[in-house]
């Protein structure tokens, strides 16, 4: 493999249209694919999916289906809801969006694998992060240095992707 050319994949998912924007040459940023109604551009190992409601089973199954069988070393989520106003309902509606980042992350994620994602902080974190400690090895809860301060954004890193056992059958793990 040639040390100067970028190793490894991108694969970005935005429910709203990404468009392409103008860059210099060096990226070659094309429209390689207009696939089933989505926007896929490759640019040096990056696909970005755009219109796609990372919320639906569907959307799982294209992000899956695009990573052929590869596990990802990291999982990152900035994925938050339409803010009603009713701060209690915005709170269990970003959780559930946690929940969701972190149930995807167990599938896709290598062992030692990272999860970094996006939450409004209250009274339910903590219970996240115990329910994290099942799966990774190292928790960290941090204010980004560009959040308002009046703002109850923070961000959850998980390190240390434990992986998932299967069940005991007949007394041995499964495989």
């Amino acid at each position: 493999a040639d040390p100067t050319q970028p190793k490894g994949r991108v694969l970005a998912i935005d429910k709203l249209q990404i468009f392409p924007i103008e860059i210099s040459a060096k990226y070659n940023l094309f429209i390689t694919a207009v696939l089933m109604q989505y926007y896929v551009f490759f640019q040096q190992g990056a696909s970005i999916m755009s219109n796609m409601d990372f919320s639906t089973i569907d959307a799982h199954d294209k992000v899956i289906a695009a990573l052929d069988g590869t596990k990802v070393d990291v999982v990152l989520s900035d994925m938050a809801p339409s803010a009603t106003g009713v701060k209690e309902l915005d709170k269990d509606r970003i959780i559930g969006l946690c929940y969701m980042a972190i149930r995807f992350a167990a599938l896709v994620s290598k062992v030692d694998g990272n999860l970094l994602f996006k939450v409004w902080d209250g009274k339910e974190v903590p219970i996240l992060e115990m329910d994290l400690q099942r799966f990774y090895k190292n928790i960290k809860i941090m204010k980004p240095m560009a959040s308002r301060s009046e703002s109850s954004e923070k961000f959850i890193l998980a390190r240390g992707f434990r992986g998932i056992q299967r069940p005991l059958r007949n007394g041995r793990r499964g495989e």
